[in-house]
């Protein structure tokens, strides 16, 4: 069944249907916003304090994600939260959460920081972070195995012929071999 509703931009009358309300009349009515007016069409604001949680596109995580000018890929709409107020953000810089809600994207609840603060976030917050090498729980391999599995290939043994000795995939076996995977191991 369809809807009628009023294009946000122009004002035009457009049908859509019931399940997906649309903003927009067509798609030149859409991306005419302004990269700002595009990014806020998408977010939910509540009272300043709270969270202003991302209504678009979502990754795996929970992370809401942007088309954004400048970037041949989506990038965080965190991230565009804070370009929107305060500017570019430097390759080496990381926007991070006080609130610790992935699709949060309130500008107060975000701050500039790195890859080592970001981990120490996450660790101090009791979240999820990596573990490389043996210490993985889920790690099938160990730095001897790996040695070991890297003698054997230089002795001429392909990846696919070891896999099986070791319980993993062909895949796992090449990354761990050509140093893709367990880089600490010498």
């Amino acid at each position: 069944m369809a809807i009628i509703s009023r294009c946000e931009r122009c004002g035009k009358r457009f049908k859509h249907d019931k399940g997906k309300p649309g903003k927009h009349c067509s798609r030149r009515c859409r991306f005419a916003a302004s990269p700002e007016e595009r990014f806020w069409s998408y977010v939910t604001k509540a009272p300043p304090g709270e969270c202003w949680e991302w209504q678009g596109v979502r990754s795996g995580d929970g992370y809401g994600a942007i088309r954004w000018p400048g970037f041949s890929y989506k990038i965080g709409a965190h991230r565009a939260s804070w370009m929107v107020r305060h500017g570019p953000i430097r390759g080496d810089q990381w926007i991070l959460h006080r609130c610790d809600n992935p699709p949060c994207v309130n500008p107060d609840h975000l701050y500039l920081g790195d890859a080592s603060q970001n981990m120490k976030d996450a660790y101090e917050r009791g979240g999820k972070v990596a573990m490389h090498g043996s210490k993985s729980p889920n790690a099938k391999l160990s730095a001897g195995k790996v040695k070991e599995m890297r003698q054997r290939h230089r002795g001429g043994e392909s990846a696919a012929s070891m896999c099986a000795d070791y319980g993993v995939s062909k895949a796992t076996a090449h990354r761990a071999i050509v140093g893709i995977s367990w880089r600490h191991v010498l």
